[in-house]
């Protein structure tokens, strides 16, 4: 690969999203566009929020949406609510979080 090769193959990755640092009530909106997986220092555990996704199993093109509950009085994890429209006809190509700081 050339230089400008690779340079073209950076600017042809897609961008990642926004984090999404949500207070309780907070709610996002979005279609799915595609699935990574990423691990850090911390590494992969079960959270809240994996379970739902995986207990509803979403596909490209779904629409979801979560809602920040928080994290309960005394408790280690966070809660969320997950709905995921599996007939999504007319999803937003953007996501859409009223309450996001981003």
């Amino acid at each position: 690969m050339t230089e400008e090769e690779m340079f073209d193959a950076l600017d042809n990755e897609p961008e990642r999203a926004p984090v999404w640092k949500p207070e309780p009530g907070d709610r996002i909106v979005g279609t799915i566009r595609a699935f990574g997986k990423k691990t850090s220092q911390y590494g992969t555990h079960p959270t809240v929020l994996r379970e739902e996704f995986q207990s509803q199993d979403p596909q490209v093109g779904d629409l979801v949406g979560i809602r920040y509950l928080g994290q309960p009085e005394g408790q280690k994890y966070h809660d969320y609510i997950v709905k995921v429209d599996h007939n999504n006809a007319e999803a937003p190509s953007e996501p859409v979080a009223p309450n996001a700081p981003f």
